[in-house]
């Protein structure tokens, strides 16, 4: 099934299927089992799609709604909706009912992809309007309402069947068809700051993003020999790199996993990653308390070595001794069992704690923390020490409202306004970005969202830099920060009861129950102590101090205090929040 010159990701995928048509495409778990796709089997199922959905008068442009957990069903689904003349809309899952609401309101769509009817109902139980007319992923569809037209996937691909066994003419022609320069997909932005926006990208600029990640950081590109877990959800630009575009490019094999990243990271062994800061702050933190809370030999050992590690420079001997040891006695079988011995490029999207970071350069992974947005693309710019270094192909600037303007052949070509994609470049191609940014020894340094800014004095201070100090704490595994009436800093810090119930182990702490750990006068005090370690390491950075940290009464929550990613949520009710959390505590005491 080959078309011409590839041009765009359509003629690509169908070019890769004709000339390496057994290759593996990806892997997915099922039933806690690794299974192959093929770049035939991809292709086959993806022309399926697209000619069954054709035969259902799809418009051109029409915006088509995808909702599904990381599948090879996915990837052919999206494609399949480009290669059929709509406008593919791959949405979070976790996305809140009101962002949902705002999204189907926006598009005004009349048919949704998703992958079972549970999201479904419980989206139109709390009000969101659902498309009039459903496809099935999974062939169950026991449950559909009478508003609503359902039918399973396999029907709509048995109709695209039909056809190509009657010749493959019409699919050549789809393929052909799809340009690379016009829209081929819409992303909803998360909503953490406001109502989701609706990003358009085309072909060319989704493989922009991706082409300045196979090309290696500076090291020899990525080709069939390197693999990837998909450790994004499927509305996040990230996944659509990671999981379609990455593989396409270079022929690595992505791996689409059933739940658990971290555990599909330990099997798989990864070459690359490419995922947001969460998971790097909560694997380090497992690793550090595990540092603090182990006993005996083993534990000594660790904490010299690392402590080796962290204060001696690496051309002394010391440091050659101590690095040696921490090596091969703690931190390769340490890699091993987290699946990180064979990594060798580690993109990380979005803000993670330099804590962080400084913890896995000890112990030998070397992130590269990548500024990125829905917008401008997934690689705009490696941050190193504050500065913004832009990567190969992208201009950056700072306007005279300070805020950071970027142009390059991956920026977004429009939002979806009304029932068109409107451009958001200038006619000189500059993309206007929320985040502001100030000129820094003859560079540009990042500032932050403008929604996160508060001023210190005079001196615009992002609270996603406090709260990003505050993550580099092993016992919190998220926090949310605001400005209080006077100006001070407070916090909602999110437990990671985990790591807080293993030190309490260690330290003789009885407790009967997680929520009478967490309001304990030991845990109250141990959170005292994290906090103004992190007051230390912010005065460092010339940052103000929390003067008030208090743990939240309920886990955080995906779309509710925090966003698909673990980026946090501003609302109003914060203050409320901390108001039931020191009650909470109250009563406890």
């Amino acid at each position: 099934m080959s078309g011409e010159a590839p041009a765009g990701i359509v003629q690509l995928l169908a070019a890769r299927a004709a000339a390496r048509p057994n290759d593996v495409a990806m892997r997915f778990k099922a039933r806690g089992l690794w299974r192959d796709v093929t770049w035939r089997a991809l292709e086959r199922e993806m022309a399926e799609i697209a000619l069954g959905l054709e035969s259902r008068a799809l418009a051109a442009g029409e915006p088509v709604v995808v909702v599904s957990d990381l599948t090879p069903t996915w990837v052919a689904s999206l494609l399949a909706v480009h290669a059929a003349g709509a406008l593919p809309v791959s949405l979070y899952q976790a996305l809140g009912t009101r962002e949902v609401a705002d999204v189907f309101d926006a598009l005004d769509a009349r048919l949704l992809l998703v992958d079972g009817l549970d999201w479904v109902g419980v989206m139109a139980e709390r009000g969101a309007a659902i498309p009039s007319e459903i496809v099935v992923m999974d062939s169950d569809i026991r449950g559909a309402r009478g508003q609503w037209r359902v039918v399973p996937l396999a029907e709509v691909r048995a109709g695209g069947r039909a056809i190509l066994d009657g010749g493959e003419s019409r699919w050549l022609e789809l393929v052909k068809s799809t340009e690379a320069s016009r829209p081929c997909l819409l992303l909803a932005t998360a909503g953490t700051s406001g109502t989701p926006k609706l990003v358009a990208h085309s072909a060319r600029s989704l493989l922009a993003s991706a082409s300045a990640v196979v090309a290696g950081e500076g090291r020899r590109p990525l080709d069939r020999s390197d693999s990837l877990v998909v450790e994004l959800p499927t509305g996040h630009l990230g996944a659509v790199v990671a999981g379609i575009l990455v593989p396409l490019l270079s022929g690595a094999v992505a791996h689409l996993p059933e739940q658990v990243v971290s555990d599909a990271i330990a099997e798989v062994r990864p070459t690359v990653s490419l995922s947001s800061g969460h998971y790097w702050e909560r694997e380090a933190a497992l690793v550090a308390v595990t540092a603090r809370t182990t006993r005996g030999l083993r534990g000594r050992v660790f904490s010299l070595a690392e402590r080796t590690m962290r204060r001696r420079a690496p051309s002394t001997r010391r440091f050659r001794f101590g690095g040696s040891v921490w090596f091969g006695v703690v931190l390769l079988p340490l890699l091993r069992k987290l699946g990180l011995d064979r990594l060798r490029s580690a993109y990380v999207l979005g803000p993670v704690a330099l804590e962080t970071l400084q913890a896995w350069r000890t112990w030998r992974v070397e992130l590269t923390e990548l500024y990125w947005s829905t917008e401008a693309g997934v690689d705009v710019a490696r941050r190193r020490g504050g500065i913004l270094e832009p990567a190969p192909g992208v201009d950056l600037a700072v306007d005279e409202r300070s805020r950071l303007l970027v142009r390059s052949n991956a920026c977004a070509v429009g939002t979806w306004v009304g029932s068109t994609v409107d451009a958001i470049a200038d006619a000189d191609g500059w993309l206007a970005t929320d985040d502001l940014a100030r000129t820094k020894d003859g560079g540009i340094a990042l500032v932050g969202r403008q929604g996160d800014i508060v001023l210190d004095g005079e001196a615009p201070v992002s609270l996603a830099d406090i709260e990003s100090a505050l993550r580099g704490s092993p016992y919190f595994r998220s926090a949310i920060v605001t400005a209080d009436r006077g100006g001070e800093l407070v916090a909602l810090v999110d437990l990671d009861i985990e790591s807080v119930a293993r030190w309490a182990s260690a330290e003789k702490v009885s407790y009967r129950s997680p929520s009478a750990l967490r309001d304990s006068d030991e845990v109250r005090e141990l959170i005292r102590a994290e906090v103004a370690a992190t007051n230390e390491k912010l005065a460092e950075r010339g940052l103000p101090p929390v003067t008030q940290a208090v743990p939240s009464s309920d886990r955080f929550a995906i779309g509710r205090e925090v966003g698909p990613t673990w980026s946090p949520r501003r609302r109003p009710s914060l203050a409320r929040s901390l108001g039931d959390a020191e009650e909470d505590l109250t009563r406890a005491s």
